[in-house]
């Protein structure tokens, strides 16, 4: 297959990911797939072999759907709470409006410089 290098690759940077935070694999509980190429059923096979076989991915929860037009998976958890908190900021203190002007046409922080690699984050799960 073509992609098993591509796959295995991205499985030995998760395993570092995972390492670097003093994580194994079987600490990881869920698999989220930003972007629609990236949600390849090699991919999810390829990193579900080395994961807990009750991890949550989106092909074993059935939210990915191949070959529709556009992305019907949610892609990124929590962005929609996450905009609702935003919006309902007001402008009280200094910490809200600070936030608000980040926000604003032209602020400093619009021309941070982007990394054009792939980041992967792993938060630890409340319990």
């Amino acid at each position: 297959m073509e992609m098993r290098p591509s796959y295995d690759h991205v499985y030995q940077q998760v395993q570092v990911l995972a390492s670097g935070a003093g994580l194994n694999l079987y600490d990881i509980y869920e698999i989220v797939y930003v972007g629609g190429s990236a949600s390849l059923p090699g991919l999810d096979e390829a990193l579900a072999a080395g994961l807990s076989e009750d991890v949550v991915t989106p092909f074993s929860a059935g939210t990915v759907v191949v070959g529709g037009v556009g992305d019907p998976t949610l892609l990124a958890p929590g962005a929609g709470p996450q905009a609702k908190l935003l919006a309902a900021l007001g402008e009280g203190s200094a910490e809200e409006r600070e936030v608000n002007e980040a926000f604003a046409p032209g602020h400093a922080l619009h021309s941070v410089k982007a990394t054009t690699r792939t980041l992967w984050l792993l938060l630890p799960e409340d319990e």
